[in-house]
């Protein structure tokens, strides 16, 4: 079989939405095609692994619903490549768009510290860090798994960050001030975990919160309450919008900025 009639029996079976999710699956089994270039020109080629390896590999994600990263061990964000350990949470789209949106807003920015609390695989941290090297950037998680993850991901860009393992609560509590704050924390509800398979594969500790999700929202906006910072980014779950919005109404030297189509929010100190 030919890396073209592999790719339309993929294509035959799940459909013509998922070409990228074909080629990491086919990069992941293959020695010879590592990027799209090399498919095309050895489209026309055997294929140099068993046909078997490879479905196992798209039923995991397409029936088991397991994330690619998780299945591949990498992942691409912010056009970086990143290593995913096992049990570490893999980085969704809202995650990159609202670090890609960070690095774009603050690339005149002077120098200034940034924190990356939960920082999990060290995506965030990293990615601001590689673009935006005048950030002195600390990442900052409570499990060991994450920073070890982090630290890997940070010798492999060459990105000279500070890495600390400290529960993120505790860690904002000990300092007095702040530059940058960026944070992808728990946020699910564990009623909502508990019926999601692609969960499963993924630690609990990366993703649930409690206080129905609104545990890690409730403690930042105590702490930006009385303290100095210059902003406060946060990654925010769909269905907390409106509990956001009444949390942060009980800080009124606080402004909360929502942006349009993205999952985050913006906390600024009012002037």
């Amino acid at each position: 079989m030919t890396y073209n009639q592999l790719f339309e029996q993929f294509k035959n079976r799940y459909g013509d939405n998922h070409d990228v999710i074909f080629f990491e699956l086919v990069y992941y089994c293959s020695v010879v095609v590592k990027d799209k270039n090399d498919f095309i020109t050895n489209r026309n080629v055997p294929i140099n692994f068993k046909e078997r390896k490879f479905w196992k590999l798209a039923n995991q994600y397409f029936v088991k619903q397991k994330p690619l990263a998780h299945i591949t061990g990498h992942t691409k964000f912010c056009g970086l490549d990143f290593a995913i350990h096992k049990k570490v949470l893999a980085p969704r789209e809202v995650t990159e768009q609202m670090t890609q949106d960070f690095i774009n807003t603050h690339k005149q920015t002077p120098a200034a510290p940034l924190w990356d609390l939960c920082c999990g695989s060290g995506c965030i941290g990293i990615s601001i860090k590689k673009y935006l090297p005048q950030f002195e950037v600390v990442c900052i998680d409570k499990y060991w798994g994450p920073i070890f993850n982090t630290h890997d991901n940070g010798v492999k860009h060459k990105t000279p960050l500070t890495v600390d393992c400290k529960d993120a609560v505790n860690f904002l509590n000990s300092q007095s001030f702040a530059g940058y704050i960026i944070s992808n924390p728990p946020y699910i509800n564990f009623s909502n975990f508990k019926n999601n398979k692609m969960f499963k594969y993924e630690s609990k500790n990366a993703l649930i919160a409690e206080e129905n999700g609104m545990y890690f929202y409730k403690k930042y906006f105590e702490w930006l309450s009385k303290h100095t910072f210059k902003e406060a980014w946060f990654e925010i779950g769909y269905d907390l919008v409106e509990p956001i919005k009444l949390e942060i109404s009980k800080y009124k030297d606080l402004t909360l900025e929502m942006p349009k189509d993205r999952q985050y929010i913006i906390i600024k100190r009012k002037r």
